[in-house]
């Protein structure tokens, strides 16, 4: 828990999305252009504490936006069916994300 390491309570992991570089694939090319104008893959993961990886995913080109990457996960439908690791866990995220009742965002961009 967060609470141990940081003196934050309820946190229970911290998701971010980065942009993989792979080479240029052969079927929908496009799709794997990111905003820097690169072959990407965005790779979301959520970490907790101790440096330890909960959740990852690899499934989506780097053209998609990390809130969609996340609002189609299998860890945004868990949590929006209300599943915690600890009652009234959340977690954390950059403003990339949009504010839920499991998340928690800043309130200006990055």
């Amino acid at each position: 828990m967060f609470m141990r390491v940081a003196n934050i309570p309820r946190i229970c992991g911290i998701v971010d999305g980065s942009l993989i570089p792979i080479d240029a694939p052969h079927q929908n090319e496009s799709a794997f252009v990111d905003r820097n104008g690169q072959h990407s893959i965005n790779v979301m993961v959520v970490c907790g504490p101790n440096l330890e990886f909960f959740y990852a995913s690899a499934r989506w080109p780097g053209s998609v936006h990390d809130s969609r990457v996340l609002r189609c996960s299998t860890l945004a439908q868990q949590w929006e069916n209300g599943w915690r690791p600890f009652t009234n866990g959340i977690i954390l995220g950059d403003s990339g994300y949009g504010l839920r009742k499991w998340l928690i965002t800043p309130n200006i961009p990055v």
